[in-house]
């Protein structure tokens, strides 16, 4: 295993990402984008992608898969101490893993990660050298999902010009 970390012995430290060759078919000309969930940010909007564990998010609807999401992920350094010890290392490298799935899953079309899981995460280090490792597998569900009130507002009113054109049908 050491043999996989020892490609890349010109920075302290480096990461690199393998993901599987699926495409995602990108949206639809006739797909509103204001499906996706955005953020304004010095005159430009990011898209904010929500992870979760759950098979779904709540208090939405998913309305299109967009494909597994299955990353593999490792980080080595040589700066150990510098980076704040092994619990600077990794909780760095995992807020990383975090951005890097976010900003996938956005590339895709996706606002949301579902079935969010790490399956493994291995670290090994050697305080001596001030060296480490880690390697970390993700998967998930990319998604695109609709909050349930955006999908019911125009269904309600439809229903209630019904009701209400029903009741004035019957009473002439």
């Amino acid at each position: 295993m050491a043999a996989c970390f020892s490609n890349d012995t010109h920075h302290q430290t480096s990461n690199h990402c393998m993901t599987p060759t699926t495409q995602a078919q990108p949206l639809p000309d006739g797909r509103s984008r204001s499906l996706r969930s955005t953020r304004s940010f010095g005159g430009t909007s990011v898209t904010v992608v929500k992870m979760t564990p759950l098979a779904f998010l709540p208090g939405t609807r998913i309305i299109k898969y967009l494909g597994i999401i299955n990353m593999f992920f490792i980080r080595e350094t040589t700066s150990l101490r510098e980076e704040g010890g092994v619990s600077g290392f990794l909780h760095s490298f995992i807020a990383e893993v975090f951005a890097m799935v976010r900003a996938h899953v956005a590339a895709l079309g996706g606002n949301a990660v579902v079935s969010y899981s790490m399956k493994e995460c291995m670290l090994m280090e050697n305080p001596n050298k001030n060296q480490a490792q880690c390697l970390i597998n993700v998967s998930g569900d990319a998604v695109i999902c609709v909050r349930e009130t955006e999908q019911e507002a125009p269904c309600s009113s439809t229903n209630s010009t019904q009701a209400s054109s029903g009741g004035t049908e019957g009473a002439t």
